[in-house]
């Protein structure tokens, strides 16, 4: 599949992931060491809903436009920070721009905080370094995020995060995203680690929890959202894409429950058609 991210930004699998990715950096921010957020597919930063590409596939319709006002019930409070900063390119009449992971991250680091992201692609990352701005406490390179987890692990600050979310525009991407986190968790096993991944045929999650290194983990949460039923593409022909899932690996202890709060709402908002999600702690140590 090819997943580049100008053709779906703020569709419900951004909504999925940058709630979440809130939740955790809010939670990670509480402690006063200072942590870095290594993003190994940052794409441009933020995305133009008024560009060509957002408007020949505008998937933001179906995702965080749904989400901007609506009702959210008892997880009300726990999607606030993200749609803040989701809705900051929100005009009276229309949605204008969808932020991604890097200026989720930004917002909520503090100085003190680290920021490192890479992008692949030459254009990409030229754009996402104008985007940055001048910002002493971001540094992005123009690299394979897979070279740059192995460059920085362990990093000088010794409590992070890493946050996996490719483009699966290659065959390999799989491979190359399940060596490079076995790799880095015999470096650093007591890191944070996102590893966000497609749903196609239903057992993806499982399948990755499986190919990880579970004798370095002693914490992997499973997170899952489905807004219609597995292998029917639906209005999300051009990425047949069912759902979306979320590994991670040391989690904030309160995740599973905010996320037992939050997957619900998304369900009920997002669905295309028979929506389901699934919280599961994988290992709980």
């Amino acid at each position: 599949m090819n997943y580049r991210h100008a053709f779906h930004a703020g569709n419900f699998a951004d909504v999925f992931k940058h709630a979440l990715l809130t939740r955790i950096l809010l939670y990670m921010v509480q402690k006063p060491s200072k942590m870095v957020l290594l993003d190994t597919h940052a794409g441009t930063g933020f995305y133009d809903l008024k560009s060509e590409e957002a408007q020949r596939s505008p998937e933001w319709q179906h995702g965080i436009a749904r989400m901007a006002d609506a009702d959210l019930g008892a997880a009300a409070e726990l999607f606030a920070p993200y749609l803040k900063i989701a809705l900051q390119g929100r005009s009276e009449f229309h949605m204008n721009v969808y932020p991604g992971s890097p200026y989720v991250a930004r917002d909520l680091l503090r100085p003190i905080d680290r920021l490192v992201l890479c992008e692949l692609h030459g254009l990409d990352a030229d754009t996402l370094r104008e985007n940055m701005g001048r910002d002493k406490r971001v540094d992005v390179r123009h690299a394979n995020g897979y070279a740059c987890i192995k460059a920085l692990v362990p990093p000088m600050e010794r409590r992070g995060l890493i946050f996996i979310d490719p483009p699966f525009e290659t065959r390999s991407e799989w491979d190359d995203m399940i060596g490079s986190v076995n790799l880095a968790l015999g470096k650093w096993s007591s890191g944070t680690y996102v590893l966000w991944y497609p749903l196609k045929n239903g057992n993806e999650g499982n399948a990755l929890c499986e190919a990880l290194d579970q004798t370095k983990i002693t914490k992997m949460l499973l997170l899952e959202l489905q807004i219609q039923p597995v292998g029917i593409a639906g209005k999300h022909a051009r990425t047949g894409l069912s759902g979306c899932g979320m590994v991670v690996i040391n989690p904030p202890y309160i995740l599973a429950q905010e996320a037992e709060l939050m997957l619900p709402e998304m369900a009920r908002h997002l669905a295309l058609g028979q929506s389901a999600w699934r919280v599961e702690w994988i290992r709980q140590s």
